[in-house]
């Protein structure tokens, strides 16, 4: 029976350490569960206004797409009665980007509408009127945009005065 004792021991004084051991490693690692992770870039707040023929355009879509050296993510924001806004949670990455303004037609649905796709690969095809916008300000953009760091905090001012003849 004492060998019984003795490899009983041995098992509890090897598990004991080990345990220690992985108790401090899960500790040090979940130290920082929890925290969000820090982005590389500093997000700008924005707030704008879109116009078309001098009238406020309304639903539309405007992204900021970085360019060069610029780093962070594709950013895009609903324009509504002519206007948009991003915080400094959600805005764009401060540098270049590319601006591209798509409008929401009545009858359009948005990308992410798996129903309203359906709905349409059922219906019969048709011809689509062209776009109010030329193809200058969305698909083959020539907007750009320079966005500085936030120095007061207040949103960047920016303004697209667009033309249904282009530029």
């Amino acid at each position: 029976m004492r060998t019984g004792n003795f490899a009983a021991k041995s098992a509890v004084s090897f598990i004991a350490p080990a345990s220690g051991s992985l108790l401090a490693a899960l500790v040090l690692t979940c130290s920082g569960c929890g925290a969000e992770p820090r982005e590389a870039f500093t997000r700008v707040p924005i707030a704008g206004t879109v116009t078309l023929d001098q009238a406020p355009l309304d639903e539309a879509i405007i992204r900021f797409i970085p360019t060069g050296q610029t780093p962070g993510p594709k950013t895009m924001f609903p324009v509504d009665a002519g206007t948009f806004t991003a915080t400094s949670e959600n805005g764009p990455a401060v540098g270049r980007h590319r601006v591209e303004i798509e409008l929401i037609s009545e009858g359009e649905f948005a990308h992410d509408d798996e129903q309203a796709l359906m709905r349409l690969r059922q219906t019969p095809r048709r011809n689509l009127s062209s776009p109010r916008l030329p193809a200058e300000y969305h698909t083959k953009s020539v907007l750009t945009a320079e966005l500085s760091p936030p120095a007061d905090g207040r949103p960047q001012p920016l303004e697209f005065s667009l033309s249904s003849r282009g530029r």
